[in-house]
């Protein structure tokens, strides 16, 4: 039973490895949806019966009867994605339309302040009926994202004729390559503490290394969480044999 779970873990590894390197860079988990399922991709809409989706040839279909009042009361969104400030992003997606129509495509954050990183300069992109837009852009993340989600707004002033059927072949937010993390170097610390723990009655020793010739008691102070001093004295000068 051992030997048989070990293969299946191994394969199971080797899968998702393999998976991991083929989507290296994308930010998104679904980019087109020739295998029929959308998700995380989702419909948000102001009330219920303005708009519903379905998934047809491969398309990701949204068929819209009430547009609302603004332009986010029908929209698509993929969420669960974050942007590192600094770094730069590629955005693709292709659309079409069976109406003229608008949508408007933005990348930032889920909730307050509700920043947006790219939203092609503000601008809406315009659909001709019955031709495919394909957009592909680029920007930089002018702070951290940590919570972010890439939507099309679809609705109110957006919308032509109803109904309209806009359907999405495909999106993408990808890097050009790994993202490497800053790294903060961890300042050193001159106390040193029992990593383990003190017994509750046994006395709490620490010990705090100086670089000096001359060794003298020095004064210290204990504060709890909230900065109250709790405890005070001065240092046992010990000299180290190293």
């Amino acid at each position: 039973m051992l030997k048989k779970l070990t293969v299946v873990g191994a394969a199971l590894f080797a899968l998702l490895a393999a998976k991991s390197t083929c989507n290296a860079g994308e930010l998104l988990q679904t980019t087109n949806f020739r295998s029929g399922i959308s998700l995380p991709w989702h419909l948000s809409q102001a009330a219920e019966g303005y708009a519903y989706t379905d998934v047809e040839d491969g398309k990701y279909v949204v068929h819209i009867d009430n547009k609302g009042t603004n332009k986010w009361d029908v929209q698509i969104r993929h969420r669960e994605i974050s942007l590192v400030s600094g770094h730069m992003y590629t955005v693709k997606f292709q659309v079409i339309a069976d109406k003229p129509t608008k949508i408007y495509g933005k990348t930032g954050d889920i909730g307050e302040p509700y920043g947006e990183a790219w939203n092609n300069n503000w601008n809406p992109f315009s659909l001709t009926a019955g031709q495919v837009l394909s957009v592909n852009q680029t920007f930089t993340a002018n702070r951290d994202y940590k919570a972010a989600e890439f939507a099309f707004h679809l609705g109110g002033e957006l919308t032509g004729s109803l109904p309209v059927e806009i359907k999405f072949v495909s999106m993408s937010i990808s890097v050009p390559g790994p993202i490497t993390p800053t790294l903060v170097p961890t300042p050193v610390r001159n106390i040193r503490l029992n990593q383990l723990g003190y017994l509750i009655h046994a006395d709490k020793k620490a010990t705090l290394k100086v670089d000096s010739n001359t060794v003298a008691p020095i004064d210290w102070q204990l504060k709890d969480s909230k900065g109250t001093v709790v405890a005070l004295g001065k240092t046992i000068p010990f000299v180290s044999g190293n």
